[in-house]
């Protein structure tokens, strides 16, 4: 829609054209996924190392009380 010389939108319209989810921040959503993947698996992995020796035994007396 078009008034004196500024062109107006629809609000459910993005500015390249088309309505939201239309796949323009699709990339940054696969980013955001892939990073908190990846920060869980390495969360997971480094308190498993930390609680646990080379031979698989629960180290309790790596336990903190909190």
């Amino acid at each position: 829609m078009t008034v004196g010389n500024r062109s107006r939108r629809c609000s459910a319209e993005s500015p390249r054209g088309g309505s939201h989810g239309s796949g323009t921040t699709h990339g940054l959503d696969e980013l955001s996924a892939g990073g908190t993947g990846l920060g869980s698996i390495a969360a997971i992995s480094i308190g498993a190392r930390r609680l646990f020796d080379g031979r698989h035994r629960l180290r309790l007396v790596r336990l903190r009380a909190v």
